[in-house]
């Protein structure tokens, strides 16, 4: 078996097998038998269970369909792949195979028990007036706008086969709100500047090529009263949790549509110039939800 093929199961027993005090070394196999490491607190347990469903969140991966560790490795990236062709659309074209299965992979049992559902409410219940969302993908979070809020809602994915179950969504969950949807790259939008007064974007910062950038282009197109509103993994300010995420960042981008699920969001904000007006972090610090504005 594979590193790869280990790395689910390895996510939550790592976890489990860990002490229980904060900032504790890592664990080592000698210790892995003793009673102590098994009286893992409510807190651990649960951040167990985030890092586990961050882990199988892809059944299919798209990153492990690529031919060889080199285009994965590039896929991951943002490079070019060994064939020639960008990486960014070998992932658009795994993306368009798996979209009808997508919203099984994303949600369902596993995300309703930590509480994801509530935090997409709480992010898009606050979008108003002219709304921009980024990477869109099959159109999760209609349901869920305030149609009292929204004027408008526009909608960006960088994959076709995604936007094609988003525009079969809108015939049912779309009513009361005008929608338009359109391919894109969040790393290069086609909009003017100063155009939404929201620009909103739920777990996908992870898997952009590069965030930095996507996060620039999100400032320039947002007003400058207007307001960013995110949805993403983060790195846990437990020392022990973003050591964990550190050291599996490469296997779970591999397995999980090359999402690094450590990145920096506050550092990212930053550089962006983009001042967080709300910090909520849930999962012991993996999942953020961010409110900002521009500098």
């Amino acid at each position: 078996m594979t590193l790869l093929a280990q790395a689910p199961s390895a996510c939550l027993h790592q976890i489990l097998l860990t002490t229980a005090s904060e900032g504790s070394a890592p664990p080592s196999a000698t210790g892995r038998s003793s009673k102590a490491r098994l009286e893992v607190p409510r807190r651990q347990m649960v951040s167990a269970g985030a890092l586990a469903l961050c882990c199988w969140r892809t059944p299919v991966p798209v990153c492990a369909s690529l031919d060889t560790p080199t285009q994965r490795d590039s896929a991951i990236n943002g490079a070019s792949s060994s064939s020639g062709a960008p990486a960014s659309r070998q992932i658009n074209n795994q993306y368009d195979k798996y979209a009808a299965q997508y919203d099984q992979l994303d949600a369902g049992a596993a995300a309703d028990a930590f509480g994801i559902p509530k935090l997409r409410r709480t992010l898009i219940g606050a979008a108003y007036g002219q709304v921009l969302e980024v990477a869109i993908g099959t159109g999760i979070n209609l349901p869920l706008y305030n149609r009292q809020q929204v004027q408008q809602l526009t909608g960006l994915d960088a994959s076709q086969g995604m936007l094609d179950e988003a525009e079969a969504k809108v015939q049912h969950e779309g009513p009361g709100l005008q929608i338009s949807l359109r391919q894109g790259n969040v790393e290069s939008l086609p909009f003017a500047d100063d155009s939404f007064d929201c620009v909103v974007d739920t777990f996908s910062m992870c898997v952009f090529p590069n965030p930095l950038q996507a996060l620039k282009e999100m400032a320039r197109v947002l007003s400058p009263s207007g307001k960013l509103l995110l949805l993403e993994h983060s790195r846990s300010s437990s020392p022990l949790l973003g050591w964990y995420q550190d050291v599996t960042t490469p296997a779970v981008a591999a397995m999980g549509k090359g999402c690094r699920w450590n990145q920096d969001l506050s550092s990212l904000l930053a550089q962006a110039q983009l001042k967080p007006t709300k910090l909520q972090t849930s999962l012991a610090g993996v999942i953020t939800l961010v409110e900002a504005q521009r500098m």
